[in-house]
């Protein structure tokens, strides 16, 4: 039985429509996507430092998983996406390096150099207590290239962030608290009050649902391993597992895996528009306070401030290299990001009678945050052409105003004069758009729109 079959007996109903199919079709396409993610994902870190050591002139590093990423490595050849891939992570890497070697910030100076890259190596931090909280979680930082920490990313559909319910409260918590202490967001003491009682709401949602233990779901779940195993043994004519039994015994479903009690049947969308509407409720209502959550959930910035190496400065892929000091970073994966609730597997069930028979036989309640690639490249995209249409609205201007000059007897500007050289500038610069437009084209368009009106001012004086 493949997994779609496993997927429509599991769900399957009187009520059941093709739109429901479609969805779950749906569901199980984008978990597979997010598991290739994470099994080539360690993988990919040490090709690329192997990788860009090597094109910068450095050695390549030995011992452990390193030795893996070396040249003709098992870490290299590795293809990347499933049967229908064509590149491996040697290539992606080749791509990251070009991509990346050019990268200039607003002053055309180089993001990373040379000694940046002969330095490179797999973050060395492990696990961290985030925010000082109560469980040590995945930090941000994935690789270094010189000082700078990097969360490294293939392409495709991929996660932000995942944690289990108490983490996310917290982290949420932390970040409101953050926000509404910044004295620059002036946040009234009545809206402080009401985003801190729609937190605790959204807390209380989130850990009532972390107290919970589910039997499982999807084609991979428990009910379904339950389902075939009992099949197996009806037709063998033999009794099944003791952990089959346990349950039945417990009540928690009948001789068929059927569930009896609902209180560990998941239902992913509920839990999702359940929790999503509260968090939203918070954070999407109000653009400052979303943008500082999706710094965070990017960065690690608050939650790993006193541990070095833990935060994340920069978003790398074989596409992107972004800034996560930059606004309009934030602006654009802002867009590309969504919430969803998703089970943990390995955990135990709270009844001793199934646990000391399996310990970790069910699934607790896990809160993604996914980066979607199309929404991604389209908020990337109108950036870009938000970026040109601006460019070309503030050059026009130019023109106009300098024609305006000439009317009233203004001779040309010198090619050395102040607009003169900005236009040149601006026309240099725009040549890094490609790969780093949100921070070139921010600063230039900045400094002009600052600083036209005077300089016309004293051309005219």
């Amino acid at each position: 039985m493949n997994e779609l079959d496993l997927l429509v007996e599991n769900y399957f109903t009187d009520s059941f429509e093709t739109s429901d199919l479609l969805r779950l079709v749906e569901q199980v396409m984008n978990e597979q996507t997010l598991l290739l993610e994470a099994e080539l994902g360690k993988p990919f870190e040490y090709v690329v430092v192997q990788v860009v050591r090597e094109k910068a002139g450095a050695k390549p590093l030995d011992g452990g998983d390193y030795e893996k990423a070396k040249a003709g490595g098992e870490f290299r050849n590795a293809i990347f996406g499933g049967k229908k891939g064509t590149k491996t992570l040697e290539q992606l890497a080749e791509e990251l390096y070009d991509m990346a070697s050019k990268a200039t910030d607003s002053r055309g100076v180089p993001i990373f150099s040379q000694g940046d890259f002969q330095t490179a190596k797999v973050t060395e931090v492990g696990k961290q207590k985030y925010g000082g909280g109560s469980t040590k979680v995945e930090i941000k930082s994935d690789i270094q290239f010189g000082d700078k920490t990097i969360s490294l990313k293939l392409p495709g559909d991929v996660q932000a962030g995942s944690s289990e319910g108490t983490t996310q409260a917290e982290q949420l918590s932390l970040v409101l608290e953050q926000y509404i202490a910044d004295a620059k967001n002036q946040v009234a003491k009545e809206e402080a009050l009401r985003l801190r009682k729609l937190m605790e709401e959204s807390e209380k949602a989130i850990l009532d649902l972390a107290k919970r233990r589910f039997l499982g779901g999807g084609p991979r779940g428990r009910q379904a391993q339950f389902r075939k195993e009992i099949a197996a043994a009806n037709k063998a004519g033999v009794d099944p597992s003791p952990l089959v039994q346990a349950y039945i015994k417990e009540g928690i479903m009948d001789a068929t895996a059927t569930y009896l009690d609902d209180r560990y049947r998941f239902d992913a969308d509920a839990a999702s528009e359940q929790v999503g509407a509260k968090v939203n409720d918070i954070f999407q209502s109000n653009d400052e306070l979303w943008r500082k959550l999706v710094h965070e959930l990017l960065s690690g910035a608050i939650g790993f401030k006193k541990i070095p190496g833990a935060e994340a400065q920069f978003i790398l892929n074989p596409g992107h290299l972004f800034d996560l000091s930059d606004d309009r970073t934030i602006d654009i994966y802002g867009d590309a990001l969504s919430l969803r609730v998703a089970l943990k597997g390995g955990r135990a069930i709270g009844i001793e009678a199934i646990d000391i028979i399996k310990k970790d036989s069910a699934a607790k309640a896990s809160y993604r945050w996914d980066i979607k690639a199309d929404p991604l490249e389209k908020a990337i995209a109108e950036e870009k052409a938000e970026a040109d249409a601006l460019r070309n609205d503030l050059m026009s201007s130019f023109s106009g105003r300098l024609s305006q000059l000439a009317t009233l007897g203004f001779d040309d500007p010198k090619t050395d004069s102040p607009i003169q050289m900005r236009e040149e500038e601006s026309q240099e610069q725009s040549l890094d758009l490609e790969n780093m437009f949100d921070r070139a084209y921010d600063d230039i368009t900045i400094d002009i729109v600052d600083n036209f009106e005077q300089e016309l001012k004293d051309s005219i004086d």
